[in-house]
């Protein structure tokens, strides 16, 4: 859990989980980072995330995943 006053913005989290993506897995990620740079809302993102979470678990680890997902979440 993070606290609320750690915690980023939308903008923020859809430009990091975007950078992050591609990062941690290559450029073969550019349709989903470009994706998750589109979402219009913290709804819109949530699953484009969850997707890179889940692709992370599979090609680098749970921990790796989990790494992913904080990095998003946190300033």
């Amino acid at each position: 859990s993070i606290p609320e006053s750690q915690m980023t913005t939308v903008h923020e989290a859809k430009l990091r989980a975007a950078a992050a993506i591609v990062e941690l897995l290559g450029p073969q990620m550019a349709d989903l980072a470009a994706a998750m740079e589109a979402a219009a809302s913290g709804d819109e993102l949530r699953p484009l995330v969850r997707e890179g979470e889940r692709l992370i678990a599979a090609a680098l680890g749970e921990q790796a995943a989990r790494d992913f997902i904080l990095r998003v979440r946190r300033r």
